[in-house]
């Protein structure tokens, strides 16, 4: 009963500590895993305890939070890792009923006790990713060059028969549309669907923080809980010398204070260009020679978009591809054709070889391949006159001092009927 008392003093549900999660409102579908974030500032914490209010029937003291990793209901899909100042919750398989607020508790090294100052809304849904609240982002941090324009590409979802009542950026927690120095830059080109891409021209440096989204419906008014960090730079020379050999060399570069997508430079001295094209690369080259500190180097960093950078690789891969098409067709045809050759020459080879006569289709009588063996039948044939049989007949005597047992005489037995029999 003392060690109550002494515990009721020393813990307090109104004592919390400042912590801020990565994410306020989390939206998952049954059986995904969920990793709940939370950084904090604190030297000396001894033990981090996460718990869900809901939960608190079943702890021993009400105002007293037990560890999730205890809770029979979540019972090995539990787990929380802690690094410097920050604590990580691990739902595995996550179910319809643990949908609900997650906090923790910091317990530091001399006893004292905090309840996190934010909470976590995790909502499971066992249908689709459509019925939660959620925004996302396409980018998360934006770099945009000075006097360019920008897309913060965007969508939101929410549960199935809300209705968006209203929808807004804000830049820095200030709602967009009501700061001046915004006025005839910005275009909300989304919807009140699920499309919120904000578009802001003309950028200027002073641009440069974190934008979010907002909507609201009839039950409830949706703020994310990321944002998008947008960067604006401009260009800006440095020159350095390095020794190159015995000579020297003077390098100029073009500097970005962030990492520009898909741009190019180009290079002037006293407003000429310098080089034919523009470069990928940031760095100029110079010998110390063709140097003239007097002269005004400047450089110029454009933003491409993508289509248009891959524009002349696709027209070369197009050229490419149907180049390889074509030979790959060429070939397969060659291949068919000589293949469809040597079967036409195998069956002719077969048909002068393995053929031992023709039947006559009027009469069924054969010719004899080999003379031994003729029989009385066909003995009058020998005594027709000699016939000269022309190339164009249909079927060519061959030579009866060369034919052998393989071949066969064939005759046209259309003519033999105009034949007379020699007179004795």
């Amino acid at each position: 009963m003392e060690f109550k008392s002494k515990y009721c003093q020393v813990f307090s549900p109104q004592k919390t500590w400042p912590v801020r999660c990565v994410d306020e409102s989390i939206c998952t579908l049954e059986t995904m895993h969920v990793f709940i974030n939370c950084s904090y500032t604190h030297s000396s914490i001894h033990t981090v305890i996460w718990f869900s209010p809901k939960q608190k029937n079943k702890w021993k003291i009400e105002n007293y939070p037990e560890d999730l990793a205890l809770d029979f209901d979540f019972a090995g899909r539990v787990s929380h890792t802690e690094t410097l100042n920050s604590s990580t919750l691990t739902i595995r398989d996550v179910r319809l009923r643990d949908s609900g607020e997650y906090r923790f508790m910091l317990v530091a090294a001399n006893g004292e006790k905090y309840l996190s100052s934010s909470a976590v809304n995790l909502t499971v849904t066992g249908v689709s990713e459509k019925d939660c609240w959620t925004v996302t982002y396409a980018q998360r941090r934006v770099c945009a060059l000075k006097g360019s324009s920008v897309n913060f590409h965007c969508t939101y979802s929410y549960p199935s028969g809300q209705k968006v009542n209203e929808s807004y950026w804000t830049f820095n927690q200030k709602a967009v549309r009501r700061l001046e120095e915004f006025a005839g830059r910005l275009e909300f080109v989304g919807d009140k669907v699920n499309n919120c891409t904000l578009r802001l021209t003309d950028l200027k440096e002073s641009d440069s923080g974190d934008y979010r989204f907002h909507f609201t419906t009839p039950h409830r008014a949706f703020s994310s809980s990321l944002w998008v960090q947008l960067i604006v730079t401009d260009v800006q020379v440095r020159v350095n010398s390095t020794k190159v050999s015995d000579g020297q060399t003077i390098i100029l570069s073009c500097i970005t204070s962030c990492t520009l997508p898909h741009h190019m430079f180009s290079w002037y001295q006293n407003g000429k260009y310098i080089m034919n094209k523009p470069t990928k690369r940031n760095n100029l080259y110079l010998d110390e020679p063709s140097y003239n500190d007097r002269d005004k180097y400047t450089c110029a960093a454009r933003v491409i978009e993508a289509k248009n950078i891959t524009a002349g690789s696709e027209h070369d891969w197009w050229w490419i591809q149907h180049a390889i098409y074509a030979a790959v067709g060429f070939l397969s045809i060659s291949i068919l054709i000589f293949v469809i050759q040597l079967i036409r020459r195998a069956k002719r080879t077969k048909n002068d070889t393995d053929t031992q006569c023709i039947t006559n289709p009027v009469v069924d009588i054969y010719t004899s391949l080999d003379p031994k063996t003729m029989s009385p039948t066909y003995d009058v044939l020998s005594n027709f006159q000699a016939v000269e049989v022309s190339l164009t007949d249909t079927y060519t005597s061959l030579s009866p001092a060369n034919r052998s047992s393989d071949y066969c005489t064939l005759f046209d037995y259309s003519r033999l009927q105009n034949l007379q029999p020699v007179q004795n």
